[in-house]
C-alpha cells in the first residue's frame, strides 16, 4: 500500500475509535447553540462548531471525586451527609477549579460551552433530550415526582439514569436536569465576547430548576470559586 493510503487508513481508525466504557461519542458539526425561545437574553442564537468528542455518561459521581481528594490531586467538596452515605450521586458543593483539576487528575478536561450543548440537544438540536416539548416528569426539576429507585426517595439529586427519558441522543445521561455542571468556559452575555475570566458558565439545570433552565440552549454565570448543592460536573476528552 502507498504512503499515501497507510496515512488515509490511519486516520480512518482513528476518526472510529470508540469511547471509553464510561464515555459516549458525541458527533461534531454546525449546529445553531441557545434559543431565542428561551426567556433570558442570555442565551442568544448563534452558529457554533465543534469536532467529535467524548463526555462521560454521567455526572462525577461522590465516590469517583473522593478518590481525587484522596489522592491529594483535588479540593474537598462540600457534600451533605446524605450523599456521602450514597457515593453514586452525583458530586456538588465543587468550585470551577475543583472540576478542573479532577478532570486534568483523570487525564480528561471540562467540555466547552458548545461541546456541552451539543451533547445535551443531539443531531436533532433539540432544546430537550426528548423532544422541544417540556415534559415535567422527563427529567429531575422542580415539577418532577420525586424518583424512587431500590425503595429510597431521591427528592434532590438522584443516581445517574433516574429519570429514563433524560437521555440525550448521544446516550449521556441527565443533562437536561439532576445538577447543573460546570463547563470550560469562561462566561459573557454572548458567549465568547468579552469574557470574564472571574466568571464560569454553568449548563443544564438541576433537581429544583423550573422548565426553561432544563433546557440544553439554557446557560447561567457563577463565579469560578463558588460553591452550589446544584451544581456539579462531567469530564470530556477529544475523539482523535
Amino acid at each position: 500500500m502507498r504512503r499515501a493510503g497507510w496515512a488515509l487508513l490511519a486516520l480512518l481508525l482513528v476518526a472510529c475509535q470508540p469511547p471509553p466504557s464510561d464515555m459516549v461519542a458525541v458527533e461534531g458539526g454546525t449546529f445553531v447553540a441557545g434559543s431565542a425561545a428561551l426567556p433570558s437574553h442570555d442565551n442568544p442564537e448563534r452558529t457554533a462548531t465543534v469536532a467529535d468528542f467524548f463526555i462521560e455518561r454521567t455526572e462525577v459521581s461522590v465516590g469517583a471525586y473522593g478518590a481525587c481528594v484522596e489522592a491529594g490531586a483535588c479540593g474537598a467538596a462540600v457534600i451533605d451527609a446524605a450523599a456521602l452515605r450514597r457515593l453514586e450521586l452525583p458530586v456538588t458543593g465543587v468550585t470551577w477549579r475543583d472540576a478542573v483539576a479532577f478532570c486534568t487528575w483523570r487525564g480528561r478536561r471540562l467540555p466547552t460551552e458548545n461541546e456541552w450543548e451539543r451533547a445535551a440537544r443531539g443531531a436533532a438540536n433539540r432544546l430537550f433530550p426528548w423532544g422541544d416539548a417540556y415534559l415535567p416528569d422527563a427529567a429531575n426539576g422542580a415539577q418532577a415526582r420525586a424518583c424512587i429507585q431500590d425503595g429510597v426517595v431521591y427528592r434532590f439529586a438522584a443516581p445517574p439514569g433516574c429519570f429514563a427519558r433524560d437521555r440525550s441522543s448521544w446516550g449521556a445521561l441527565d443533562l437536561a436536569g439532576n445538577v447543573a455542571e460546570w463547563v470550560a468556559d469562561a462566561y459573557s452575555p454572548v458567549p465568547g465576547v468579552n469574557p470574564d475570566p472571574t466568571l464560569g458558565v454553568v449548563k443544564g439545570g438541576y433537581y429544583y430548576a423550573e422548565p426553561t433552565q432544563l433546557s440544553g440552549a439554557w446557560r447561567e454565570p457563577a463565579a469560578v470559586d463558588a460553591r452550589s448543592m446544584r451544581t456539579g460536573f462531567r469530564c470530556a476528552v477529544d475523539a482523535n
